[in-house]
């Protein structure tokens, strides 16, 4: 009888043995098997549809389709002075380095009409774009832009203020100064002419400094009414001037100093306008039926170098 129990004692010892091999090996019973099954399945169908994905990608690159949403980045210049260097005026030379590295970098310039008419659906964009904007319509950029944009084959977009372009002291014939002078009527045509520039809208006389109210912003306690009177009448004003002296009808409003509200986009959105452009800094997302309210954009000021503004805002 004892050898009976010890022979039954060494048969569940072995028993127990052959449990510990199992589960260190990472082997299951078998009803655990269709679970496992599952599991694999699921590793399975997650790497195709990886796989899929990263077809599809090289699918479209294969066939040299371009993408559903673009990267914008807008940079924001104001006055070009030989001596500038402050955070809204630059000089020549360092608009030429920032011209370099766009170019090295493979970006490709953009105009506010190109991105309207891709996000419509009437248009493409190329890889890599970038629009090159210039606030307040200087003199200076038509000095000294223009041949760097004709140099680089690039493009920009000036944004032109019609109290500064219209003002007595732009008129024909009279001296201007590149500090403080505007383009007139003549150079405007001219700068569209060249192929290079596309005109818009920086409002008539809204871009005013000391004055209660700020850009197109309505002012607190002003009626409705009165409001959209004034901004119809002010944005009309410069529409007819450059229709009527340049040939230019804009469709993108720059808004002064980037003060804007509801209201006021509202009423520029029934005028016409496709596009408004304020001062915020950072990345547009560009896709087809995407509306273009309050781009954003990087100010370029003087008083930094290329590759530190670039790398800095990475645009790389």
């Amino acid at each position: 009888m004892k050898k009976f129990f010890y022979k039954l004692k060494l048969i569940f010892t072995f028993l127990i043995i052959i449990q510990i091999l199992f589960a260190i090996t990472g082997c299951l019973p078998p009803d655990n098997a269709d679970g496992r099954k599952e599991i694999q399945n699921s590793e399975n169908q997650n790497s195709l549809d990886i796989g899929d994905d990263r077809q599809e990608k090289s699918e479209k690159e294969a066939n040299n389709l371009p993408p559903d949403e673009y990267d914008l980045p807008i940079i924001m210049y104001h006055s070009v002075l030989p001596k500038g260097k402050t955070a809204y005026t630059m000089s020549p030379d360092m608009l030429e380095t920032d011209f370099k590295y766009i170019q090295e970098k493979g970006y490709h310039t953009v105009t506010v009409n190109e991105v309207i008419a891709f996000t419509e659906g009437k248009g493409t964009l190329p890889e890599k774009p970038i629009m090159l904007t210039f606030d307040d319509g200087y003199y200076n950029n038509f000095v000294y832009v223009i041949p760097l944009l004709e140099k680089y084959d690039f493009k920009c977009v000036t944004a032109i203020v019609g109290s500064f372009s219209n003002s007595k002291d732009n008129r024909e014939g009279k001296p201007q100064s590149l500090s403080y002078s505007h383009m007139n009527k003549y150079q405007i045509k001219e700068a569209v002419k060249s192929g290079r520039v596309e005109i818009q809208h920086h409002s008539y006389s809204l871009h005013s400094y000391g004055k209660a109210r700020k850009g197109i912003r309505i002012m607190k306690g002003e009626s409705y009414e009165n409001y959209k009177e004034l901004l119809v009448k002010d944005t009309l004003k410069l529409n007819e001037w450059l229709l009527e002296n340049c040939e230019v009808t804009p469709t993108a409003y720059f808004y002064p100093f980037g003060a804007w509200c509801k209201e006021g986009y509202e009423i520029l959105k029934e005028l016409g306008f496709k596009a408004t452009l304020g001062v915020e800094a950072g990345l547009n997302k560009i896709k087809v039926g995407r509306e273009l309210k309050n781009l954003y954009r990087y100010n370029r000021a003087g008083n930094i170098s290329t590759n530190r503004f670039f790398e800095k805002n990475n645009i790389i």
